[in-house]
């Protein structure tokens, strides 16, 4: 059950769009921010980037421009995405004793960023909730699913495809194969750009250093 009335939802969802993720260091401040932070902050940045401000780019002749709240929706999809993402391809052999710690502060860095920049009339505690609601269920949807196929056929049942499903239906209400084609590969191609930042993050990372500096209440 959702720890956010679905007006709560509504609102934050409708006002993400607009939301301006600052420098990581206004975000951190007075701390210096941990370079898991300004990962995170890339994380939102760039999905704000490609959804938050669309316009009808995307659009097929004729059809209306996703309203804020699909477009707030889209973006927040595609934050998980990526942070499943990070979880799935951004650990080597070497790294990966540290996937829980290092997952655990990143949800928690992300969560606080979308609190501060567009959920801060909420209260803390019932914001991280919803988040980590999402996130988890998002997660067990990816352990459900293959994330490769063997064949041209079987892709349109891997997770990527699934989770292009879900924007194409928030954003136009209806699938277009080809357009959802072209949508899981736009964001594949930025998962690729950003995993070797994650790995060179994650090797630097050490347990307990990459908090954001607000705590829970």
């Amino acid at each position: 059950m959702s720890n956010l009335t679905k007006a709560e939802r509504s609102s934050f969802f409708a006002r993400l769009p607009q939301a301006v993720v600052p420098d990581a260091h206004a975000l951190a401040a007075p701390e210096p921010p941990s370079l898991l932070f300004v990962l995170a902050c890339g994380i939102v940045r760039l999905a704000l980037d490609r959804f938050g401000k669309m316009g009808a780019d995307f659009n097929s002749p004729g059809e209306a421009e996703p309203s804020e709240e699909a477009k707030g929706l889209a973006s927040f999809e595609s934050i998980l995405f990526t942070v499943q993402c990070t979880e799935r391809f951004g650990f080597l052999e070497e790294t990966v004793y540290k996937r829980d710690a290092f997952m655990d502060d990143l949800t928690f860095a992300v969560h606080a960023i979308l609190r501060e920049i567009a959920a801060s009339d909420l209260e803390q505690r019932r914001f991280f909730l919803f988040f980590i609601d999402e996130y988890n269920a998002r997660g067990d949807e990816s352990s459900r699913c293959k994330w490769e196929s063997a064949d041209e056929e079987s892709r349109w049942n891997t997770f990527p495809y699934e989770y292009g499903k879900r924007l194409m239906n928030i954003l136009w209400q209806r699938i277009d194969p080809y357009r959802l084609a072209g949508l899981v590969a736009m964001e594949l191609d930025s998962v690729a750009g950003l995993v070797p930042l994650a790995k060179a993050v994650i090797e630097k990372y050490e347990p307990g250093s990459g908090t954001y500096p607000l705590k829970l209440t």
